[in-house]
């Protein structure tokens, strides 16, 4: 039992990191004034509630609480994405479908870690490709979130 219970681990570090990470990435936004519809204190304030909310799955063990917490970090993620500016809306609409594949997978998986592994695996490489430089970068210059 313990292998498995490593492996559970694992996989559920997998995904609490790609949550944090996401937080970071999930950034700040305009003034206003282009589609968005939201203002940049609106978007930044969201954008601190996703990275806040991805704290909060640092060293939770239960996969209900993961689940409470990834599902309440994606909803925000879906709010950020009403208002995000212009410049990096592709790239928090592509994290939008991205994390709605986690959840998917754990919703799937009835939220079993060692299940949930490789669509963690999956999160967390797309969020280290680089792809979404733009929104951490717009994140730090714009709402002051490393």
């Amino acid at each position: 039992m313990a292998p498995k219970r490593s492996v559970a681990r694992r996989g559920l570090a997998l995904v609490f990191a790609g949550a944090l990470v996401l937080g970071g990435l999930v950034a700040c936004g305009d003034d206003g004034d282009d589609a968005g519809g939201g203002s940049e204190e609106e978007y930044c304030a969201l954008a601190a509630q996703v990275s806040e909310v991805g704290r909060q799955t640092v060293g939770a063990a239960d996969p209900a609480e993961v689940e409470r917490v990834l599902k309440e970090q994606y909803d925000l993620v879906q709010q950020a994405a009403a208002v995000a500016p212009e410049e990096i809306r592709s790239e928090v609409d592509a994290l939008v479908a991205l994390y709605g594949d986690l959840i998917s997978a754990g919703d799937a998986s009835d939220w079993d870690p060692v299940a949930m592994q490789p669509a963690a695996q999956d999160f967390q490489s797309a969020l280290g490709s680089g792809e979404y430089d733009a929104v951490s970068t717009y994140a730090a210059e714009h709402c002051d979130i490393p």
